[in-house]
């Protein structure tokens, strides 16, 4: 189990590629997406400048908003 990044296009809705995330401390990510304790962030959540550049120092490739959009995602099969 792990967290991924999805990106997608901006016209439509396929999926351009996907970025494995390291072990990164719930907290941090809660606190990052203003979401509460108690969420255990299984949902997708949608990429923000806000976190942008705290997530770009874990992927290889740089998080482009103008071109994608990104989604955090919580996935069970990594």
């Amino acid at each position: 189990m792990s967290r991924v990044i999805r990106y997608f296009e901006k016209d439509g809705d396929k999926c351009v590629g996907e970025e494995k995330l390291p072990e990164i401390d719930l907290g941090v990510l809660q606190e990052l997406f203003d979401l509460t304790s108690k969420n255990p962030m299984y949902d997708c959540f949608l990429v923000t400048e806000k976190q942008r550049t705290f997530l770009n120092q874990f992927i290889k490739v740089e998080i482009n908003l103008n071109e994608y959009d990104y989604f955090i995602e919580f996935d069970s099969d990594s």
